[in-house]
C-alpha cells in the first residue's frame, strides 16, 4: 500500500489521517489509552479546507479556485492537493492554540484545559458539513469541496 504522502519535491510530507483517525475513534471510546493524543494533527480531508476557504481562513489561488470551483479533479498527491492539505493543518493547530489559549484564560488557574486536534476536528468536520448540506442559509453559498480521488479520505 502506497503511503499517503508526497515525496515529489525536496521534502517528503506525510500526512496518515487515517491512521489519526484510528487512534482518535480507539482513544475515544476507550478501547486504547494513547497519552499522547496532542502530538495528532486535524485529520487533513475535504471538508474543513470547504468551510475554511468559506470562513476566509485560507484562500486558494486564482487557478486552485477554478478547479475546485468546477468541481475538477485534484490529482492525489498533486502540489495543489497537498497544499491544501497543509495548508489546513496549519490553519488548524493555530486555530487550536488561539482556542485554547481563550479557553485557559477564562478559567480559573487550578483548572486545566486541552484542546486536542482530534475534538477540534471533530467540531470543524461536523460545522462543515452542516453549513453545506443543512443550513438554508449557507448550503446554495458554500463553495464545493476539492475533488481528490484516493484511499486516504
Amino acid at each position: 500500500m502506497k503511503d499517503d504522502d508526497d515525496s515529489t519535491h525536496t521534502i517528503t510530507i506525510q500526512f496518515h489521517k487515517r491512521a489519526q483517525l484510528l487512534a482518535s475513534m480507539l482513544n475515544s471510546d476507550s478501547i486504547a489509552v494513547f497519552t499522547n493524543m496532542d502530538s495528532l494533527t486535524v485529520f487533513a480531508d475535504y471538508r474543513i479546507p470547504q468551510l475554511f476557504r468559506h470562513l476566509g481562513i485560507i484562500k486558494y489561488s486564482e487557478y486552485l479556485s477554478g478547479l475546485v470551483d468546477k468541481q475538477q479533479e485534484i490529482k492525489n498527491g498533486s502540489p495543489e492537493e497537498v497544499e491544501i492539505r497543509a495548508a489546513t493543518i496549519y490553519a488548524s493547530e493555530l486555530l487550536r492554540a488561539c482556542l485554547e489559549e481563550r479557553l485557559k484564560s477564562d478559567l480559573d488557574s487550578s483548572q486545566t484545559v486541552q484542546m486536542t486536534n482530534a475534538r477540534l476536528d471533530y467540531y470543524l468536520w461536523s460545522k462543515a458539513v452542516d453549513l453545506a448540506e443543512n443550513d438554508i442559509d449557507t448550503k446554495d453559498k458554500i463553495k464545493p469541496f476539492h475533488r481528490c480521488r484516493c484511499i486516504y479520505y
